[in-house]
């Protein structure tokens, strides 16, 4: 009896021990489905674990990117890349497997920010990826009064003439558009957005009268100009320009704090690089 309970303790041991080492291992011999992936946004992918059917625990580290559910469905979400991770097992015996993924636009523009003058045209070529038989593009202009747009075309892409009307920045989203008439959709999610800015001219310099259409105001005290950025300018902070003349000379072009100005009948005139390169206008 005595030599039986020692042979039972014995088993008992050595399956304890031997259990853990027999988790690991079988662990060992599972898989992702996907090890790197690209999904345009809006679309989703179903994640797995090859031969594994208990619990896996799913998470993504930039869900504003790529989301996933508790079943591993994968939804793009905008422009970026997203690691999605899935845990087995548990404690010291958990495994990790690490699918990375990376989310594009279907829309893609040749450029991302426009500067025209107003009696300067300007054109923006659009592509759609894997465009769908029902689906066409449409354009929302955050400032109308400013822009217009008219659709052009080529044989390989679309053409998007921009006709400015006025001084000022906005931007402008390109989506698409699904069906037609009642059962239209509009993909605002999925959309590109470009900014555009409008000139006086393509001088390179700009007046602080057409700054005003950037709600940024110009104030000349004594011998200081400040530079007062509106809640609806680029800047979140105004700038001031010190050691100005009383008494400017036309035309002549001054510098102080990084920024050009001149003085043109009377009316302040800003290089317009400066004013980018200070972020005061995009």
């Amino acid at each position: 009896m005595k030599k039986f309970l020692s042979l039972f303790l014995a088993l008992v041991i050595t399956v304890t021990i031997a259990g853990p080492a027999q988790t690991i291992d079988a662990a060992s011999k599972y898989s992702i489905n996907k090890t790197n992936l690209t999904l345009y946004i809006g679309a989703q992918y179903s994640l797995k674990i090859d031969g594994y059917s208990n619990f896996i625990m799913w998470k993504s580290d930039n869900p504003k990117v790529a989301s996933v559910t508790s079943e591993g469905k994968v939804k793009a979400k905008k422009e970026g890349t997203a690691a999605i991770t899935a845990t087995i097992g548990s404690g010291s015996n958990n495994k990790k497997f690490t699918c990375t993924i990376t989310v594009k636009n279907r829309i893609i523009t040749n450029k991302k920010s426009i500067t025209c003058t107003l009696d300067e045209f300007q054109t923006l070529k659009v592509s759609l990826k894997n465009p769908k038989s029902d689906e066409s593009l449409a354009v929302m202009i955050k400032n109308p009064n400013l822009i217009d747009t008219k659709w052009g075309s080529s044989s390989k892409e679309n053409i998007l003439n921009i006709i400015p009307k006025k001084v000022g920045y906005t931007e402008l989203t390109i989506c698409t558009v699904e069906g037609s008439g009642f059962d239209e959709k509009l993909n605002t999610d999925s959309g590109i957005t470009v900014g555009v800015t409008v000139l006086e001219d393509n001088s390179g310099w700009i007046s602080q009268k057409a700054l005003s259409s950037f709600d940024v105001t110009i104030l000349k005290l004594e011998s200081t100009i400040n530079i007062v950025c509106g809640e609806s300018s680029y800047s979140s902070k105004d700038y001031y320009i010190e050691d100005v003349p009383t008494d400017l000379d036309e035309g002549v072009v001054y510098n102080s704090n990084e920024i050009s100005y001149k003085s043109v009948k009377g009316k302040f005139y800003f290089k317009v690089s400066d004013l980018r390169k200070l972020k005061i206008m995009r």
